[in-house]
């Protein structure tokens, strides 16, 4: 009698688990591709979602299949049991030691949340384990009973511990190009029609974001953080008898300043004050600008001796006001192109940055640029992929279309938000045709920390953005959007204070 329930019990405890791989593995198969992305997205397994797509189902395949025997069926006891033993640690990992907690489990169990599916996975190693001890009947002694099962659990424990220290140290250092999105990192809070295209932003002060307009070179707008208001200021130089290319504004401190590189020069004034002082005239060329403070700027320009880029500083009142850093960008065998890029500024960390369009790197230097430092990105686009021919006039153009790794990027507290255009590993193409892909890096700590989508309408192919502190402003056509940061962004910012030396 009693030999008849153990029989039966064991055997209802195989045929549970033989129904739930089957339908496990089979629901995988089907929607495979979508089981990767979920994989690549996972806080834990994001390096190795290839291999343990393919490695989950084949183990619960087998197991089904040792199930079918009477010789095997022990075996495929140990494995089910191991299998969810790895399952549980994975989910208790992931809800005490991850980044970020996903937003569902998926699979079998979808609509369940991640502690209730922890407390399913801790039953259903209970039963395995049970399953395990009366299959194995007097042949087997308790203790080795014991120690099997310890054995079992703390391999499966182990195995799934090192897959997670290992894929963090890939996917934050030594990346394959795979992402991993932030679940909710920003929320979209208010929306400001503006009056038409052609704004860009100036930058942030007194509260408010300024915007200048390409249509109209010298009209400075402001916004208040509300997005509520809208005030324009019709900027006034004090001299320009000039024939201007581009004129560009900035805004840093309580001032603003209005720049065109190819006069060159360089006005600045008082925000709330119309009148622009010239503070530099045909000091140096230069075709991008960004404000360390009053009176110093770092500017790329081109270099007099190798007609490629170089960046520099310009402190329009010193005795030597231009200082080249001809060394510090890299220009490989492809000419101007080769070392062509953004340069923008982080003003919380005090730090310049340039970023490359056409390789996977960006600069990293105090305001000074006496130090400095090169990081790569997740993208696998080392090789530089710039063709270009010299023309009989001397200039440069491309002959072929490059392959652009980087678009653009705006940086603040340690953090440097760079849009790329690149498809990673495992992830949904079709997004991309109304999102545009933010990859995070910390400039501070050396890491990746994350992506998100910024969605955008389909008519629009181009967007601008600029971090703050709480915020990323957005300019989508004539729109001018605000998000707020999550905390699983807003936690890595860095101010000058708390840098590490």
């Amino acid at each position: 009698m009693m030999k008849d329930l153990k029989s039966t019990t064991v055997r209802i405890i195989c045929y549970f688990f033989m129904l739930l791989f089957t339908y496990a593995a089979l629901s995988k198969v089907l929607e495979f591709e979508e089981f990767q992305i979920q994989l690549a997205q996972s806080p834990l397994l994001s390096a190795y979602a290839e291999a343990v797509s393919y490695g989950v189902i084949g183990g619960e395949l087998i197991t089904v299949l040792l199930f079918c025997f009477e010789r095997t069926k022990i075996t495929a006891l140990y494995l089910s049991t191991g299998i969810m033993a790895a399952f549980t640690v994975y989910i208790y990992l992931i809800l005490n030691f991850s980044a970020f907690v996903p937003c569902s489990c998926g699979g079998i169990l979808e609509e369940l949340g991640w502690t209730e599916h922890l407390i399913f996975n801790i039953a259903c190693v209970i039963l395995g384990a049970a399953g395990m001890w009366i299959a194995a009947g007097d042949h087997i002694k308790g203790r080795r009973k014991v120690l099997h099962l310890g054995v079992l659990l703390v391999t499966a424990s182990g195995f799934v511990t090192v897959l997670f220290l290992s894929s963090e140290h890939i996917i934050k250092k030594e990346n394959n190009f795979t992402r991993r999105y932030m679940p909710h990192p920003v929320t979209e809070e208010k929306r400001l029609t503006l009056p038409g295209d052609g704004y860009y932003f100036a930058g942030t002060a007194q509260n408010q974001v300024w915007l200048g307009n390409t249509g109209a070179p010298f009209l400075l707008t402001a916004a208040d953080s509300a997005l509520t208001v809208l005030k324009e200021m019709k900027i006034k130089p004090d001299h320009s008898p000039y024939l201007f290319r581009s004129v560009r504004l900035a805004v840093s401190g309580n001032r603003f300043y209005a720049y065109d590189g190819s006069v060159p020069v360089i006005y600045t004034g008082e925000l709330g004050q119309a009148e622009a002082k010239t503070l530099s005239h045909k000091q140096a060329y230069f075709d991008q600008l960004e404000v360390t403070d009053s009176l110093s700027f770092g500017i790329r320009t081109q270099s007099s001796k190798t007609r490629s880029h170089v960046i520099g500083l310009l402190k329009p009142q010193a005795d030597q006001p231009l200082q080249l850093h001809e060394k510090l960008l890299k220009h490989g065998r492809d000419g101007i192109f080769g070392a062509d890029g953004q340069l923008l500024q982080d003003p919380a960390t005090e730090k310049l940055i340039y970023l490359y369009y056409y390789r996977n790197e960006f600069l990293v230097t105090d305001y000074g640029m006496r130090k400095f430092a090169n990081y790569h990105t997740i993208d696998t686009a080392r090789v530089q992929r710039v063709k270009s021919v010299r023309l009989p006039t001397g200039a440069e153009q491309m002959s072929a279309p490059p392959v652009t790794v980087n678009k653009k990027a705006s940086a603040y507290g340690g953090l440097i938000f760079i849009e790329s255009d690149r498809p990673g590993l495992h992830e949904d193409k079709t997004l991309r045709k109304r999102a545009a892909v933010i990859d995070v890096y910390s400039t501070e700590e050396q890491l990746y920390t994350g992506s998100f989508y910024l969605s955008r309408p389909e008519n629009i192919k181009r967007i601008q953005f600029l971090a703050t502190d709480r915020h990323l402003f957005v300019l989508a056509g004539s729109e001018l959007i605000r998000y707020r940061f999550a905390q699983n962004v807003s936690r890595y910012f860095k101010s000058r204070g708390s840098r590490k030396p």
